[in-house]
């Protein structure tokens, strides 16, 4: 029988990877809503000159995410060739220690994007109530969690979060995001709310199914097994052929484990 360290970690796995799973959906929606949004708020002059900046920031972000990435490929090469090198020569190669992936830390955030992060921030603030400073967030937010700095994402979400009208793709896509975080924190008290309201709104089926999930899994991590079981069972009933579905199944077996080891 699994001891309550091993059932922590299994829950906090599909909570992790729950959020990831919803930080893709994020990107998705942002780039199949494109044309929408295009459509809808890029003729208006303002929004449009708002958009421009942010992909200049974007592009700031993304050339210095490249920069990381190529200094590892870099020295990935080096040692290979070095490697190489010394096998052609009949030289036993020496033992030598791979380069570490880049180590995502708060610390290394603020080493690798505290000039742009304020950025963002500024960005943000100065452009209340637009499009662009939710996309800002959504992006600079992810940034900050995967370097599991989520006190900054948590942050820089609150900026925005209660901006948009509730049945706003970006009220759903913000709030959902901001859920993760609350998650990774261990703040799931917090975050219920928040997934409950995704999870009624009609206006964000998208996100149902992966807030259904996540509020479950919550409500084990609290000790609610009654009410983590409902919102297992409405995926199953209302997102039968989902992901979801199959992973509330594996989460229903974590309840009755848990169950178990308290009978």
């Amino acid at each position: 029988m699994q001891d309550d360290s091993t059932f922590q970690y299994k829950l906090i796995d599909f909570l992790t990877n729950q959020w990831q799973s919803l930080a893709m959906i994020v990107i998705l929606a942002i780039v199949v809503s494109g044309g929408f949004v295009s459509y809808q708020y890029f003729e208006r002059s303002k929004e449009k000159s708002a958009q421009e900046q942010l992909f200049v920031l974007q592009n700031k972000l993304n050339d210095k995410t490249k920069q990381i990435d190529q200094a590892y490929q870099d020295a990935v090469a080096a040692q290979q060739k070095q490697v190489a090198s010394e096998t052609k020569s009949k030289k036993k190669a020496a033992k030598i220690q791979p380069p570490m992936p880049p180590v995502k830390t708060p610390e290394t955030l603020a080493q690798n994007f505290g000039d742009i992060l304020p950025q963002f921030t500024a960005f943000i603030r100065s452009h209340e109530g637009r499009k662009a400073a939710y996309m800002a967030a959504i992006r600079a937010a992810s940034l900050a969690a995967d370097y599991k700095d989520f006190k900054q994402a948590e942050n820089i979400l609150q900026l925005v979060i209660n901006e948009p009208k509730h049945k706003d793709l970006f009220w759903g896509l913000l709030n959902g995001q901001y859920s993760g975080v609350l998650i990774q924190e261990n703040k799931c008290e917090q975050a219920i709310p928040i997934l409950e309201k995704i999870a009624d709104n009609p206006a964000h089926a998208f996100f149902q199914a992966h807030a259904l999930l996540r509020l479950g899994a919550c409500y084990i991590q609290i000790k609610n097994y009654d009410k983590a079981e409902d919102a297992f069972v409405r995926i199953q009933t209302d997102f039968p052929q989902s992901e979801a579905a199959y992973e509330a199944r594996d989460l229903k077996r974590l309840i009755l484990i848990r169950q178990g080891q308290k009978s």
